[in-house]
Formats: structure tokens, C-alpha cells, sequence
């Protein structure tokens, strides 16, 4: 079962593509979201290999997660493998040119279980798949948004 949302934005690919991959910024993001982001690689470039392990409340539980840059496209995808305790999951984001002015960004999310209780959390996200699919479409645009004022501030 894998979750996929698209939109579309009103910059170039170039300029998407630096947004997608400004790790720091993304770094700063979680930060602010209330949850700890340690770098975990040792890469002296931004590349594949490069890792972090994120920690904070989710639901009201803590949790720890390790997200890996598995690969990296140049202005096309990066491929990421996120793992928990009872999970790995593949992300992959894909940034497609339209024309010079508008970007397509495409998130998809598969996760696998690896314990009962994790199988069970994805059948039930299994039923919710529409609504889970809605909260990732509307986070996308969020981001799209963002990224198109940027744009035009230049």
C-alpha cells in the first residue's frame, strides 16, 4: 500500500529542486515542529548517504525514527528509506518539469511493517488511505505555497 499526492508549482524546476533539497532549511523545519533532528552521516557533501535520526511526540507517544538519503537524482528524485521500530518505509520525491514556469511535485510513501502491531497500524491506515492521502496532498500544497512565494521574492 503506498501513498501518493502531486501539486503543482508556479516556479522552475531548477528552483523547486534547490528548495527540495535544502536540508538545512528542512532540518530548521522539524525543529520547529518540536521535534529533535540530529545529522548522523559524516558526508562533508549533500548526497546519498546522508542520514538523520528524528525524535519527538507523535500521538502522544515518543518516537525515534532514522531517515537515510538512499538516492538522489539531480532535478528529478531523491529516494529516502525511513525506518522506526517497527516500520520501514520508502519515500520518494519527484520533481517533473511542465514547462519553464510550473514544477510537478510528487510525494509517494510506502510503508512496510515489521511487527504485528505495525500491520495492524497500516490496515487501519489502509481504510484511511483517502483521508491520509488528503492530509499529505494538503501538506504538499502547504509546501508548494511556501516555495512559490519564495520564488517570487526572489
Amino acid at each position: 500500500m503506498a501513498f501518493t499526492a502531486e501539486t503543482d508549482i508556479k516556479a522552475p524546476i531548477n528552483f523547486v529542486y534547490r528548495q527540495v533539497t535544502d536540508f538545512a532549511a528542512l532540518e530548521n523545519y522539524i525543529l520547529a515542529a518540536g521535534a529533535f533532528v540530529e545529522r548522523t552521516d559524516n558526508l562533508e557533501e549533500d548526497g546519498a548517504g546522508m542520514s538523520w535520526r528524528i525524535e519527538g511526540e507523535v500521538r502522544g507517544r515518543r518516537r525515534v525514527i532514522d531517515i537515510e538519503l538512499k538516492d538522489i537524482v539531480e532535478e528529478e528524485q531523491l529516494g529516502y528509506e525511513v525506518r522506526s521500530k517497527d516500520m520501514i518505509t520508502q519515500m520518494e520525491v519527484e520533481v517533473i518539469s511542465l514547462d519553464r514556469t510550473t514544477t510537478r511535485l510528487v510525494s509517494r510513501i510506502d510503508p512496510a511493517a515489521q511487527s504485528i502491531s505495525a500491520r495492524l497500524i497500516l490496515q487501519s491506515a489502509r481504510l484511511a488511505q483517502r483521508t491520509l492521502e488528503k492530509r499529505l496532498r494538503k501538506r504538499l500544497n502547504g509546501f508548494a505555497r511556501t516555495v512559490e512565494t519564495r520564488y517570487l521574492q526572489g
